[in-house]
């Protein structure tokens, strides 16, 4: 049985990855069919951080190559997020306690089975976000691969899952975790409020809240 655990970090777009290879020590680079891993130590810990690329098939082809290459112990994912929740502003933070897929429809309706996000890394990702002094909410992340930037799309996600906020990659992360028998958070922080002025305030937003998000998984390091 391995000793030293091994923590991956899964991010879609390099914004959401940069701060944290920065900081990868005695790293080592892997290409698998045009996937790049960077594994190395943060701070001590083994890792693996991976840019996985915009939506499902991207993050579940990452995440599965992560597994199959390194055996991560936990997978992490982070990035950024559209707002559902009225509560929810730019630069809060989303932790995942399930995750669920708001694009998948057959004959009988959508399917919107959830799965569960580990306890002690969704309470280690609140932990970090308190230590910093960011806001942040728990509950459920729906993923499809599609920016939300329309009011009434918004309004048909909440009747089909009801998520705290949407994303592209965390539900494939998620899923593909639980395949392999494997603990999951996905940390998101809020680039916009997935409505109808969505897509000018995300390039407002997107490189800080990338960066608030990144900054959670690092401070998650000390202590896992």
């Amino acid at each position: 049985m391995r000793e030293e655990k091994i923590i991956g970090i899964i991010g879609a777009l390099e914004k959401e990855t940069a701060m944290i290879a920065a900081k990868i020590e005695d790293r080592e680079l892997l290409r698998v069919a045009g996937m790049e891993f960077i594994s190395g130590r943060i701070g001590g810990r083994k890792v693996v951080a991976a840019t996985c690329g915009i939506g499902k098939v991207n993050a579940a082809c990452v995440c599965q190559t992560m597994f199959c290459r390194y055996s991560p112990d936990c997978i992490i994912n982070t990035g950024v997020a559209g707002g559902i929740k009225d509560f929810l502003k730019p630069l809060d933070v989303v932790i995942s306690e399930s995750v669920a897929y708001h694009d998948l429809f057959m004959p009988e309706g959508y399917l919107t089975d959830e799965v569960p996000a580990d306890n002690r890394l969704v309470l280690a990702a609140g932990e970090a976000c308190a230590r910093l002094g960011i806001k942040y909410y728990k509950g459920r992340i729906s993923s499809g691969d599609q920016f939300i930037s329309d009011a009434q799309k918004k309004q048909d996600i909440i009747k089909i899952s009801n998520p705290l906020c949407v994303e592209m990659e965390g539900a494939a992360v998620g899923h593909c975790s639980a395949l392999n028998g494997a603990p999951f958070v996905v940390v998101r922080c809020v680039s916009d409020s997935a409505d109808d002025g969505a897509g000018e305030v995300y390039y407002d937003f997107v490189q800080r809240a990338a960066e608030i998000s990144s900054s959670v998984v690092l401070a998650m390091l000390e202590t896992l």
